[in-house]
């Protein structure tokens, strides 16, 4: 952007910020599939705010994105954009989302550790599949594999609408549990002393999801 683009958008936040415009200024967007530009997310339904959504467009050309404030939230690491609703069927958060805070794809690969303890041993959440790769340096393994086309592959779960795809996280647990001893309750007891788990969603449809169960063994404290 040059310098009398630069000034233009200056004045631009000025005049909202004393007219107590409600827009978010973003300095760049962490999604994938967008480019990383300067982004400014607003209700543009009103008339003064769908003036200044056409003049944005017309005057920056492409260099400045518009989009919807209830749609877009904001990393605490990098400060750029991120979608929180999607816009398609297979849309997968990039973000990870924790107690008070919230950070991008981008800056959660830097801080692996501190975002896979949001999972970890926790059946109630899980990773998105683009994390899979940093879960995977950090020792994580595929729990269960599967026949696939005469291959092993990762076993892949399914929950959804139609006909069995009832799985839960719990069966998953629970087939991991019979694995380590017959007696459901003695297997659970050696899985949970002996590894931590994981749940990985690996993809999404209108109707369904698919996602897979990551293990690792437990660091042992010697103190």
């Amino acid at each position: 952007m040059d310098d009398k683009k630069s000034r233009v958008l200056s004045r631009l936040i000025e005049y909202c910020d004393r007219h107590n415009l409600c827009v978010d200024i973003y300095d760049g967007v962490a999604e994938p599939g967008y480019d990383d530009k300067i982004m400014i997310a607003a209700n543009w339904n009103p008339d003064n705010m769908k003036r200044i959504g056409k003049f944005i467009e017309r005057y920056f050309e492409g260099e400045v994105l518009t989009e919807w404030s209830d749609e877009w939230i904001r990393c605490e690491d990098c400060s750029k954009a991120v979608r929180t609703h999607p816009d398609c069927y297979g849309w997968l958060p990039y973000y990870v989302m924790g107690d008070g805070w919230i950070m991008c794809g981008d800056c959660a690969k830097e801080s692996v550790e501190d975002c896979l303890a949001e999972f970890i041993d926790n059946d109630n959440k899980a990773i998105m599949d683009w994390m899979m790769e940093s879960a995977e340096k950090a020792g994580f393994v595929c729990a269960l594999d599967d026949p696939w086309f005469g291959e092993m592959k990762c076993k892949r779960f399914q929950t959804g609408w139609h006909e069995h795809q009832n799985d839960t996280p719990q069966k998953a647990l629970e087939e991991l549990y019979l694995l380590c001893d017959e007696d459901v309750e003695k297997g659970k007891e050696f899985f949970e002393d002996k590894y931590e788990y994981l749940f990985a969603i690996t993809g999404k449809g209108q109707f369904d999801m698919d996602w897979t169960v990551l293990i690792r063994e437990r660091e042992v404290n010697h103190e």
